[in-house]
Parts: structure tokens; sequence; C-alpha cells
């Protein structure tokens, strides 16, 4: 097996205190934090969409947190994401240390956290999504800032190109629907949640595991624009 050089030994340490940006720490919190608030309705196991909620205050407050929230702490974290591979390649670079091998075992450690969350833990994981999209983004790494600007705009444009009301659009997506259609079987009933065991449960959460990822291609282009964004910014 060979050695670690002492190059890669330095990339591979903790940042110091002195070369972290606050900044940057404090908004990585703070879109944690406004992911938190926007999936606490479905940690108190609470359906997805407007029509679960009864009372018209309720629905208000939804509304609001899927606009004010949801989509704002979302396109945040994904920033930050490719902000922080640019700060991995200009670190890498500066200590003359090889960047792909280590962002590549990073990224299969996060991928591994994904599944492990998502089947064992709780269904609603975007580790999953930004670990696969993260490989994705290796090949835009040595692209100049312009470069990842233009394609930025591109990718968040398909996120809208997906939802219009084109013919193409929508056999697209039933297309893309029908081929997937064997992650989203539903064989086990919601009530696993409430009365089964842990084994049962898991069996139920895999299924909505799978169910939830099978979706990722409808977010892919918000995502991924953003990640393009952050590492366009990074490299600035």
């Amino acid at each position: 097996m060979a050695k670690m050089s002492s190059a890669d030994k330095n990339i591979s340490a903790p940042v110091a205190s002195r070369e972290r940006i606050e900044l940057i720490d404090v908004l990585r919190g703070f879109a944690v934090f406004g992911i938190l608030v926007a999936n606490m309705a479905s940690y108190g196991g609470q359906p997805p969409g407007p029509g679960a909620w009864y009372q018209v205050s309720d629905r208000v407050i939804y509304t609001l947190t899927r606009f004010l929230i949801e989509a704002k702490f979302y396109s945040l974290f994904s920033f930050l994401f490719g902000w922080g591979m640019a700060v991995q390649l200009i670190r890498a670079r500066s200590k003359g240390a090889a960047f792909l091998p280590r962002y590549i075992r990073r990224l299969l450690v996060l991928l591994l956290i994904g599944v492990i969350h998502g089947t064992l833990i709780w269904v609603g994981d975007i580790l999953t999504l930004y670990a696969l999209l993260g490989f994705l983004l290796i090949l835009f790494r040595k692209r100049s800032p312009r470069f990842l600007l233009v394609a930025s705009v591109s990718f968040l444009l398909l996120s809208i190109l997906f939802v219009l009301p084109f013919d193409a659009v929508q056999n697209f997506r039933s297309w893309y629907l029908d081929i997937t259609s064997f992650l989203r079987q539903l064989q086990y009933p919601d009530g696993l949640y409430r009365t089964g065991s842990y084994l049962e449960v898991t069996r139920r959460r895999i299924q909505d595991y799978l169910n939830h990822n099978s979706y990722g291609i409808f977010s892919f282009g918000n995502v991924f624009g953003m990640f393009l964004l952050g590492l366009a910014v990074g490299k600035f």
C-alpha cells in the first residue's frame, strides 16, 4: 500500500482555526438550521403537501415555510457545497497535494452516510443526491468561473423546463416516471410507521427512500446549478 505523502497528510488534516472563514461557517450552520425547520412537520409524522393541513393558519404557515425557508435554505446549502469544492481545490494546489483521490473518498463516505441515514434513520435524506451530484461536479473542477456561471444558469433553467406544460416535456416526464416505476412500488403500508417492528419500519423506509430518490432528476437542475454557482464564486 502506498504511503501518504506529507502534502497529502497536511491537506487531510482539519483546517486550522486561523484558516477558516467564519462567515461561511455561520452560513453553513444557518442553512442546516433552515433545513431543520423546513422538515419539522415531517419529523412529526405529517404527510407532505398543503392538503394535509385543515386550518387556514396552518396552510398559510406551510406555504410561507415552503417559500421563505425550504426553497432558500436548500439553495444556500447547495451553494456552500460547490464553494467547499473550490476551497479544497485551492488548498490542495497551495500544498502541492493531489485533490481528486481525497475528494472522491469524501464523496464515498458522504454517500455511505446518506444511504445509512435514508434507509435506517429517516427517509428524507439529501446526502445521497449531494454525493452523487458531487461526482458529476468533478467534471467541472477545471472550468473557468465564467464557464461555471453560464453552466449554472443553464442548469437552473433546466429545472424550470421540467415543469413547463409543453408536450415534449410532458412526454419526457411520463417516459422517465415509467422507466423508474420499479423504484416506487408500494409493498408496505403507511401504518407500519406507527405499529410495525423496527424491521418492518425499515422495510417501509427503504421503500420510501427509493421512492424519494427516484424523483431526484426533477431537483437536479436546482441543486447542481447552485453547486456550480458556489464553485464559480469560490474560484474568484
